[in-house]
């Protein structure tokens, strides 16, 4: 209708329509009502199709109307009371909301108020209702509080929001932004997929104590078949701090769309699992009193003493903080008993293992674990033997001291198992052997050794089973591929089974293992240590790296499993020399590493394969904006660089082994190692004359040391730097004759200059740390990200050398970090990886007697 007829329609309408009651604020508010008219304009001006269009705002008397689209169809809170939806209609529906929003954001609006029943769903899709008009421009604590009476607020009367859809900023009267619509379209997502509110409880304390500190349960462990990719998403987007949510609805959207056509359309069983509606219980806003294993087993499956099936939570990071996931190494493990969880984790006190007690709300860090890497359990659960700056140590719990059992001189990733009859097994990625030493202390003795000339290039990741005379360990021949071998105790190594990640067994007669990204389980005698009936699938999407065999899961013989899904993503995106963003470019994935080339025509990166974890190396066109792959098989190709003059790149190949430095040829594909395979090596930088290449190589404390080849001729390698600590990322000055490089030397990392091919002293650059380093051909300047999120620059004079005072060229904004960048060719502008999923912030699904869940000859 026109506004005219709406107008003229009115007074025929008000006998019909309540109005609410007005808030006592607006009346006589001329201050507000302007502010509200303006406002409502700024919304009028929005033209979207997944927003409702409003045409006009006017007055009747006292009464204030809008004119919006008539818009046919029915509320998401409607259809939502007849249950979940299928997977694909909530992406589908939640990629249109989160595009909306994300338009309505682009012009500084903020909805204030999404929630079911302001989404109509029509034949053509979503349509947002309400637009910006829910909220008093200054709410404070007290009315939220008095707003929490009633869990349905978005009246004339409230102006609100409603609290069950609220961000905690919102109901603590902070500042609201973006990022608030943002917690919201979590939990309507949420809600979508599993007909239950996100956030849930009796009274208006109870459900503000509920946003502010509790998270609600995976997705997939009320939805059978939910994607991780969606789990992952909604959390992200219920992260309690603004800073750690997804920072842009257009974002979010781009996901959702990918999972939709991930999603295969058609019937889908709709089945949620066993219990009643899931609710979030009273939590007094001074103290939690809930233990959250009597919460899960009470609320979804009745009393705890009869809980028969599994039971699944999830495990957040610490707060700020991030999970340690190594890729050559564990950073879970469970107690025996299936009662505690370690974890590496970072937060403020740095990396360190943590304990959380099933039975308690809270983990604790463990005091004299700083820097903790691999970890196991005792048999009695009593000690958690870790590796630890070159030994291995133990610690008795609750409150022992570390107490060094052996020196192993490496800080290369090691993974251990601690059997039943008191030995420790151990061995490191690069395979050479699996050793046993006493837990009480002594000498390790190698008990299984790789023997190239039986094709047998690595042994790795040894697992005692409960009778603590026979284990299993992988297996690695001249492939990724290898088998899952069991040693007894006369030495003789039976195969299980093909194999390409460690395994480990529960009760009753169990095996867990990753293939392709699936954690799969399958039954195994272990008595006769044979396997039988097809593996059946336990996740999807577990964080795994097939170069290595290392997965993010853990089990304990006690049938408690926890595992962690999800892969980094980062958005490569320009900026200029102030820190202005530019356009992006390409879509987002997992990058490693990447270097724009020469010409600045071209983008040379690596990328990961969410599935394997493994790295394919490909180019970017910057001009025409197509990707190309380089490499696409199964092994890892990382590392790429440049090769000046010519039409070749290098980088690192893992097969079967150590990565090792190759030249590739662009045009013919023609692949030559460049040095022989056994040590690690990483590719940096080639020299401006495309004739030397920077390498990393690491020794066998675990340390990395810069060296030099020649590409031309038979000469062997050169070391350039040697310190007790890690010297990486070397690159060569436009003319070649210095190298600048990032060391830990001191004890944090610094850029330092050293003359090439030397020798002559090293220089320190960095003021205040430095964490990657690029150097500009047509500035001369050395370019730095610190750890304090500065991009830096000092101008190099080469000949003398002669450095400038380092200056700040920008800082990043806050929650904004940068994984990697690099320098356009003429110095103007820097080509950055913004992360958009990190990884390591996902929370870890724990789930109780996990081996009682769906499977062959199994009940779903």
């Amino acid at each position: 209708p026109s506004a005219a007829s709406a107008r003229v329609s009115l007074s025929l309408l008000r006998s019909r329509v309540s109005w609410g009651r007005r808030p006592p604020w607006f009346e006589g508010d001329a201050e507000y009502q302007a502010r509200f008219e303006r406002e409502a304009r700024a919304v009028a001006e929005l033209s979207h199709p997944n927003i409702a269009a409003l045409y006009d705002i006017g007055r009747d008397g006292d009464v204030a109307f809008l004119v919006m689209e008539l818009v046919e169809g029915e509320t998401l809170a409607t259809k939502l009371r007849k249950g979940p939806l299928p997977i694909e209609t909530v992406c589908r529906l939640g990629a249109q909301i989160a595009d909306a929003l994300a338009a309505a954001h682009a012009r500084g609006i903020v909805h204030r108020d999404l929630k079911p029943a302001n989404i109509v769903v029509t034949a053509a899709g979503a349509k947002l209702l309400d637009f910006g008009l829910a909220r008093r421009f200054e709410t404070g604590a007290e009315d939220v509080a008095t707003a929490a009476v009633s869990q349905e607020l978005t009246t004339v009367g409230t102006m609100l929001g409603t609290v069950p859809y609220m961000a905690p900023e919102q109901v603590e009267g902070g500042r609201i932004d973006a990022r608030t619509d943002v917690f919201a379209l979590g939990s309507v997502l949420w809600e979508m997929a599993t007909g239950q509110r996100a956030f849930d409880a009796p009274t208006g304390p109870a459900l503000i104590a509920a946003i502010l500190a509790l998270e609600p349960p995976s997705i997939a462990s009320l939805r059978l078949g939910a994607p991780p990719a969606l789990d992952r998403l909604v959390r992200a987007c219920l992260r309690k701090d603004p800073s750690q949510r997804w920072q842009s609805a257009s974002d979010a959207a781009v996901v959702l769309d990918g999972i939709a056509g991930d999603t295969a359309p058609g019937p889908e069983v709709v089945e949620s699992k066993q219990g009643p509606t899931f609710r979030l219980v009273t939590l007094a806003a001074a103290a939690a009193a809930i233990l959250l294993w009597g919460w899960q087993a009470t609320t979804r499956f009745g009393s705890a003493s009869s809980v028969s099936g599994p039971v699944s939570f999830t495990l957040e990071p610490p707060e700020g903080g991030r999970f340690a996931y190594h890729g050559e190494t564990n950073f879970l493990s469970i107690s025996p008993d299936g009662r505690q969880i370690a974890y590496t984790a970072y937060d403020a006190g740095g990396l360190r293992l943590w304990i959380r007690d099933l039975g308690s709300l809270s983990p604790r860090p463990l005091r004299g674990t700083e820097g903790a890497a691999g970890h196991s359990w005792s048999p009695d659960g009593r000690s958690i033997a870790f590796f630890s700056g070159g030994r291995l140590q133990r610690l008795d719990l609750p409150d022992g001291a570390p107490v060094t059992i052996t020196e192993t001189g490496s800080t290369i990733g090691r993974y251990l198992s601690w059997g039943a009859a008191g030995s420790i097994l151990f061995a490191d990625v690069q395979g050479g052997a699996i050793y046993r030493v006493p837990a009480g202390g002594g000498a390790p003795e190698v008990v299984v050794a790789a023997d190239s000339t039986t094709g047998v290039r690595r042994v790795q990741f040894p697992s005692w089973l409960p009778d603590g005379e026979r284990f299993m360990y992988l297996s690695r021949g001249e492939s990724d591929e290898g088998a899952l071998m069991l040693s007894t105790p006369s030495g003789a190594a039976d195969t299980i089974m093909a194999a390409a990640s460690w395994a480990h067994y529960s009760e009753p007669g169990v095996l867990a293992f990753v293939r392709d990204g699936s954690l799969l389980a399958q039954r195994f005698d272990v008595r006769s240590g044979h396997v039988s009936d097809p593996p059946y699938s336990v996740a999807e999407g577990v964080r795994y790296f097939l170069s290595t065999g290392a997965a993010a899961f853990a089990t304990s013989v006690g049938a408690t499993l926890a595992y962690q899904t999800g892969a980094d993503l980062q958005q490569l995106v320009w900026f200029d020399r102030t820190g202005q963003r530019g356009d992006s470019v390409g879509s987002a994935a997992n990058f490693f590493n990447f270097a724009i080339s020469p010409d600045g025509t071209r983008l040379l990166f690596d990328r990961a394969d969410p599935k394997i974890g493994t790295y394919d190396v490909g180019l970017f066109d910057l001009e025409r904006g197509v990707a190309s792959p380089i490499t696409t098989s199964r092994a890892t190709e990382v590392w790429a660089t440049w090769v000046p003059g010519t039409d070749a790149v290098l980088y690192s190949v893992s097969r079967g082994g150590s990565p090792h430095m190759v030249r590739r040829e662009l045009g013919s594909g023609e692949e030559t190692p460049l040095l022989p395979r056994g040590a690690f090596h990483q590719p940096t930088h080639v020299s401006p004359d495309g004739r030397t290449v920077l390498f990393n190589q690491r020794i066998t404390g675990g340390t990395f040391d810069i060296w030099s080849l020649a590409l031309e001729g038979q000469s062997a390698p050169t070391p350039l730097v040697q310190t007790s600590g890690d010297d990486v990322m070397g690159v060569f000055s436009p003319d070649g004759r210095w190298v600048a490089f990032l060391s830990n030397e001191s004890g944090a990392s610094e850029l330092y200059l050293t003359p090439f091919p030397g020798p002559g002293a090293r220089q320190r650059v960095s003021p205040g740390g430095a964490t990657r380093v690029r150097w500009s051909h047509a500035s001369g300047e050395l370019i730095w990200l610190t750890p304090d999120r500065r991009i830096m620059a000092a101008r190099v004079q080469t000949d003398p050398l002669r450095l400038g005072a380092p200056t700040t060229l920008f800082t990043l904004p806050a929650g904004m970090t940068w994984t990697n960048f690099d320098v356009s060719p003429d110095g103007q502008r820097l080509l950055a990886a913004i992360p958009v999923v990190v990884a390591n912030r996902q929370p870890v699904t724990v789930i109780t007697n996990w081996t009682a869940q769906s499977g062959p000859g199994r009940s779903p």
